[in-house]
């Protein structure tokens, strides 16, 4: 999958690179505002300090919003 060459997988490769991620004092109004900034997100998992190798804290889906 990560050397697919559909563009929609590699969307969403690079999602997964970059800001998905939030801070355990971040805002549900920071979680929407960066769903609706970018349509292929759809969750935002929340962890210490907003890192990705970090454990999970809490988890945002835009069903939640």
């Amino acid at each position: 999958m990560f050397e697919s060459d559909y563009q929609l997988i590699k969307d969403v490769n690079e999602l997964t690179k970059k800001k998905i991620f939030l801070p355990i004092n971040s805002t549900s109004e920071e979680a929407r505002q960066m769903m609706q900034d970018n349509t292929l997100c759809q969750d935002v998992f929340i962890t210490k300090t907003g890192k990705r190798d970090e454990k999970v804290e809490g988890w945002i889906t835009d069903k939640n919003l």
